[in-house]
């Protein structure tokens, strides 16, 4: 690279990087039938168990009343929206009263279409979710609605709910006009005002807890007949929800929640456990915790024997050329060379041989001028592919380097030699002239900026690209 991650821009990044279900009604203006969504199972196991939560009930909004018929607005065939806008309340017109997107979770939540003059058919379906599940839907026939003199018309949908909404920023309502669709809206759940910040003090993986959420025989190893207990404690406002997603097998997940909480929660303790049905296979394996919405960490766990990592050790730099001198790159003289290059790629690592770090490149043949998005996608979708047998990855934090290319900073919990290791890379990608490089450097999460200082930083600084160059030889 023609500069570095950049040393200073890299620190600061580093510095900053640091670790760190809903029953709704929904009623259509028009006094329309409302549907009850299937909520989320509760985690049986999960101490304490969410409320139960009674089939919601309430009544439609008043139909607008009719105004003197002198002189009355015609109606119109031709929709005409004006405004759309989410509320706290609604007029006796169904206009809104305290617009708002950022609703606390014991907010009755209000969608409003306003139209120009008075629309004289069509049927409005909305349909309310949070992120893969539906909370409700409900409709409302335009040809229903009373017939008057305002400019104006008020198409209205409301999300009610006698147990708190969770808080997450991934709510949206579907609207269809004639069961074609409209648009989507979206809107997101905040803690009430002067209530807890949400905080978690622990997290402690085990293989068993206590009545009071205590964790016992606390480890990260465990056999193939044993659950994996999560337990922990934390400050919970009103609508926070905890969710584990446990990683295991090829590709599967399951998901367990807790929450949301219905009322405000001081040093309260949590546990999950999970165990396939069938035993534990040996291997590596994680648990992603969230909190309302946000991934706040991942833990790994092994199950059988597992050998210690070793020390990682930066031996002397070597100059290695590619076998055309596509590329240039300067690396440790001890560690493991790998040659999985074929058409129509080049594949090249470097790894070392008793600890956890590696050099990767990969280059192609892309005539195609890249734009910084561009690479910004391309390597995203890298990572992507990369790690995407790994289970959970984060990218936390990107940007345009001065040099031209686009680096991307992300964390994983990947499985090395039989045990999980919580890694960070740097993933550059770049063009030069028609070759299209992708140069990644990872190494354990908390020994990154220390093996940067003590060579890493050079070998990522002296990689060159000769475009003019072939590919493969």
């Amino acid at each position: 690279m023609g500069s570095s991650p950049g040393s200073d821009r890299w620190r600061r990044t580093l510095g900053v990087l640091g670790m760190a279900t809903v029953l709704g009604l929904v009623l259509a203006c028009g006094g329309a039938p409302a549907l009850v969504a299937t909520p989320t199972p509760e985690v049986p196991t999960a101490r304490p168990k969410p409320t139960a939560r009674p089939r919601p009930s309430a009544t439609a909004p008043a139909e607008p009343t009719a105004a003197p018929a002198e002189p009355t607005v015609a109606p119109v065939t031709d929709l005409a929206l004006l405004s759309v806008t989410f509320s706290r309340g609604l007029a006796e017109d169904q206009s809104p009263i305290d617009p708002t997107d950022a609703f606390n979770p014991t907010d009755v939540v209000h969608l409003v279409l306003e139209f120009a003059g008075q629309p004289a058919q069509g049927v409005f379906a909305a349909t309310f979710s949070w992120r893969e599940q539906q909370l409700a839907t409900a409709e409302v026939d335009l040809a229903d609605l009373a017939a008057g003199t305002a400019a104006q018309t008020y198409v209205s949908f409301t999300l009610n709910h006698e147990q708190p909404l969770a808080i997450d920023g991934e709510y949206y309502v579907d609207v269809t006009l004639d069961g074609e669709p409209f648009d989507s809206y979206t809107f997101g759940v905040v803690p009430s005002p002067g209530d807890l910040t949400a905080t978690i003090n622990e997290i402690v993986l085990a293989r068993d807890v206590t009545d009071d959420y205590q964790p016992v025989d606390p480890t990260t190893n465990f056999a193939a007949d044993e659950r994996v207990y999560i337990v922990g404690s934390g400050d919970f406002p009103v609508g926070s929800l905890l969710r584990t997603v446990w990683s295991w097998g090829t590709g599967e997940t399951d998901t367990y929640d807790i929450g949301p909480y219905t009322e405000s929660l001081e040093s309260n303790g949590f546990w999950f456990y999970f165990k396939p049905e069938t035993d534990w296979t040996d291997g590596a394996y994680e648990v992603a915790l969230y909190l309302n919405g946000e991934l706040y960490d991942t833990y790994g766990f092994t199950v059988g024997e597992v050998q210690p990592l070793g020390e990682v050790v930066i031996g002397d730099l070597v100059a290695y050329e590619a076998p055309t001198g596509v590329f240039r790159i300067e690396v440790p003289e001890n560690w493991t060379f790998d040659d999985s290059s074929g058409d129509p790629q080049l594949l090249m690592s470097w790894e070392d041989p008793a600890g956890f770090a590696g050099v990767l490149v990969a280059m192609y043949n892309n005539a195609d001028t890249m734009s910084p998005e561009d690479l910004q996608l391309y390597g995203e979708q890298f990572i992507a592919t990369v790690l995407s047998e790994s289970g959970q990855y984060e990218i936390v934090d990107r940007g345009a380097q001065d040099d031209g290319s686009f680096l991307l900073v992300w964390r994983a919990t990947v499985e090395h030699r039989g045990a999980p290791v919580a890694a960070r890379g740097l993933t550059y990608a770049e063009q030069r002239g028609d070759k299209l490089s992708v140069l990644t450097l990872i190494t354990e999460d908390d020994q990154l900026e220390a093996l940067w200082e003590a060579g890493l930083g050079t070998v990522i600084n002296s990689y060159k690209i000769d475009p003019a160059q072939p590919l493969l030889p």
